[in-house]
């Protein structure tokens, strides 16, 4: 089931405001439990949201993923953006 966007209420609000960046690992995340899996990572929602999103690596020996594949994986996971 799909989450349901983020509003500009809560701490989403603040780092809006702020422009804080997010890192964000989406193969870590899957990996540790973060998220079921990298296709539900809610990196889009957030760029969606307006908020400033980074995609990295998270120990790439550890997880046996570069930053190269982590947007590999956004691009075929459909987490990227449209592109106009």
């Amino acid at each position: 089931m799909p989450s349901p966007p983020l509003t500009r209420s809560g701490p989403h609000e603040e780092l809006h405001r702020r422009q804080i960046p997010l890192e964000l690992n989406p193969t870590s995340n899957a990996r540790t439990g973060v998220c079921a899996s990298v296709a539900d990572h809610p990196i889009r929602r957030y760029y969606d949201a307006g908020l400033m999103v980074t995609l990295n690596s998270d120990d790439p020996a550890f997880f046996g993923s570069t930053v190269e594949n982590e947007y590999r994986l956004a691009h075929t996971s459909r987490l990227q953006p449209a592109r106009n």
